[in-house]
């Protein structure tokens, strides 16, 4: 019967780093073993990347090594076997299962590397015992029982194949990273040249607004003037006549009927009034300067605006895509949160202002109640709620269709005309400043000042519905063009 060493082979408890027989062995996840100091050093050497030198799995985190305690006994006993083996006489045959490198084939021979004299393999081997270096089969036959050991040649080229496996992969990344880099450009060339389309797009349309104010301005002043003209010439007529008449009596030769002729002086010319074209003139100009104005404002800060669902009372009904709300009679099954308003009918908005201008527009239509401004991000939402900006609230009230105020303690009363079927909201966060616009006309309904220390949120109410004659949604719009419809102009 054949004994156990017969099936054994160095090969199988060789550490391919040291390309020695296994001292403490350890084994990593992959399933290959290493002499426990071999497989530390190197790791060392590679940073912070670690990775098996055989099959070049790599781990995010090191093993934590441990001795393969079955392992070592089972090297420990091959290694009394081998010691037995060479203690033998050399007259043993090569291919004897005894002989422990018996099962050990010649390495590839690379074009670098010097062959032996004899057998033409690599000399990747050292005998100690004679000091010179041979090939596999020399270990075999002429230094068989000699100590003999690896190359270092071998484990410089695994450690090199792994400093080149790392670099691949460093590589392989930085083009990564360079194709991601290359799309998020192209992404962001294709949103400039989209929002400076846009831009274009509203300033042509504002250009021709502005040009069509300022040609009916024209139209106006030179209709204006070519009556004050007409009257002027009328006058200048008159008064010609009049000085001819005199002229006439001045000139005649009867001195005596010069002096009996009584003229009419009693006629009077008052010279007409041309302030109304100053007027008109300065109307044009301020109906100029406040379109500048405020398509500045809105195209540099207009925000798109969405409802946050979590916040809303269970009487709200939120459109699929976030942009309209309105109150209807019976509760929905939602879940309690401590986001979610349970008494006041209200919703806030889902994007947050911490910093900046932002500037967003609500379609209100014909609707007789509602609320509209700006909440902290720490308010109340359970229970009754007293809604002024001391505990967090900033925002316009329209209650029965005609009274307007805005929420402070006591509320104050706005003058709003005409009543606007859209109504614009502009925050300077670092201004502690909230405004109310008429869209419709481009006109301040109201400003309030404030001090502004938290997040802030939009804040929407559409009121109950009162019957039937509230339940009309509030729309939030896109802020350029305001019609109302909501829809944007093609």
């Amino acid at each position: 019967m054949s004994s156990p060493g017969e099936f054994l082979s160095e090969e199988q408890f060789t550490c391919s780093i040291c390309l020695d027989v296994f001292t403490n062995p350890v084994s990593i996840p992959c399933g290959h073993s290493f002499c426990s100091s071999c497989i530390t050093s190197y790791w060392e050497g590679q940073g912070k990347s670690c990775f098996c030198p055989l099959c070049k799995e790599s781990f995010r985190k090191r093993p934590e090594l441990h001795i393969n305690h079955t392992l070592k006994e089972i090297t420990e006993q091959f290694k009394r076997m081998a010691e037995t083996t060479m203690s033998a006489p050399r007259s043993a045959p090569a291919d004897s299962p005894s002989n422990p490198f018996s099962a050990v084939k010649p390495g590839a021979t690379s074009s670098s590397e010097p062959l032996c004299p004899r057998h033409g393999h690599s000399l990747e081997l050292l005998c100690k015992t004679d000091q010179t270096c041979i090939c596999i089969t020399c270990a075999e036959r002429e230094h068989y029982g000699h100590s003999v050991i690896e190359s270092q040649l071998r484990i410089l080229e695994v450690e090199l194949q792994g400093l080149i496996t790392v670099r691949e992969r460093k590589i392989e990344e930085i083009q990564t990273s360079l194709a991601e880099i290359q799309v998020n450009a192209e992404r962001e060339k294709a949103g400039t040249v989209s929002m400076f389309a846009e831009l274009m797009k509203a300033v042509e349309k504002s250009q021709a607004e502005l040009l069509e104010v300022v040609e009916m301005g024209q139209q106006a002043a030179e209709l204006r003037s070519q009556a004050f003209i007409r009257d002027l010439q009328t006058e200048i007529s008159e008064l010609r006549n009049r000085f001819s008449n005199i002229n006439q009596l001045t000139q005649s030769q009867d001195h005596v009927s010069f002096f009996k002729v009584k003229p009419d002086l009693n006629y009077h010319f008052t010279l007409l009034d041309t302030s109304n074209m100053c007027y008109l003139c300065h109307l044009f100009h301020l109906y100029v300067c406040k379109h500048l104005v405020f398509n500045s404002v809105l195209f540099l800060s207009s925000v798109d605006v969405t409802l946050d669902r979590d916040s809303a009372h269970p009487r709200l009904i939120i459109s699929d895509d976030g942009k309209q709300v309105h109150c209807r009679d019976r509760y929905q099954t939602v879940p309690d949160t401590i986001e979610r308003f349970d008494r006041v009918v209200c919703v806030l908005g889902r994007q947050g202002i911490s910093s900046g201008c932002h500037y967003w527009e609500v379609v209100v239509g014909e609707k007789t109640d509602w609320d509209l401004g700006i909440a902290s991000h720490s308010i109340n939402r359970k229970g009754k709620i007293v809604t002024n900006p001391a505990n967090g609230f900033w925002f316009l009230s329209l209650r029965d269709k005609h009274e307007y105020v805005f929420r402070t303690e006591p509320s104050m009363p706005i003058v709003v005309h005409p009543k606007p079927q859209h109504v614009g909201m502009y925050v300077d966060y670092e201004k502690g400043q909230l405004s109310f616009y008429n869209a419709d006309t481009k006109s301040l309904i109201f400003t309030f000042t404030d001090s502004f220390a938290e997040t802030l949120y939009p804040f929407f109410s559409p009121c109950t519905n009162k019957s039937g004659k509230n339940e009309a949604p509030l729309i939030i719009c896109p802020a350029y063009p305001a019609n109302p419809s909501g829809q944007t102009e093609k």
